[in-house]
């Protein structure tokens, strides 16, 4: 019985929702008592996800597994710096859209945290990803 169950960071269509192409992996993910967080991407991947909004990727979620339940969704909320911005654009890929008006219709809450990797913008840094999930996890025990 997991408190939380995490959903990425990784690639979505190769990475993420093969996991979820099994109805009973979503079974047993919808039958948790845990919180389910789905970590959306710090930018967009070429021939992947490129120019995805956050909205976006819980759609694709949604299309692909409609019955899978996702209580959160952790957005980073640290631009990269505007060097960082142009060597990104210039591999054709831009930090993930958080389109807050598009998520909220989502009915997903939404936790904005400073995951990125300040110096590979496109990753996510694990020692502050694990602390917002820890973050998360000890707010949600609260409640």
């Amino acid at each position: 019985e997991p408190d939380i169950i995490t959903l990425g960071p990784g690639s979505l269509y190769t990475s993420v929702l093969p996991n979820l192409l099994d109805p009973k992996i979503v079974d047993a993910v919808n039958e948790s008592r845990a919180k389910v967080l789905f970590i959306v991407n710090t930018a967009g991947q070429v021939g992947e996800t490129k120019d995805f909004t956050v909205s976006m990727h819980l759609k694709t979620l949604k299309r692909h597994a409609p019955r899978l339940r996702v209580d959160m969704v952790l957005i980073d909320n640290r631009p990269p710096t505007g060097e960082q911005l142009a060597r990104m654009a210039e591999k054709g890929i831009a930090p993930t859209e958080y389109d807050a008006r598009e998520t909220a219709e989502m009915g997903v809450a939404t936790v904005l945290r400073d995951v990125i990797n300040t110096d590979n913008p496109i990753r996510h840094d694990p020692k502050k990803t694990a602390k917002a999930i820890m973050e998360i996890l000890h707010a949600n025990a609260e409640d």
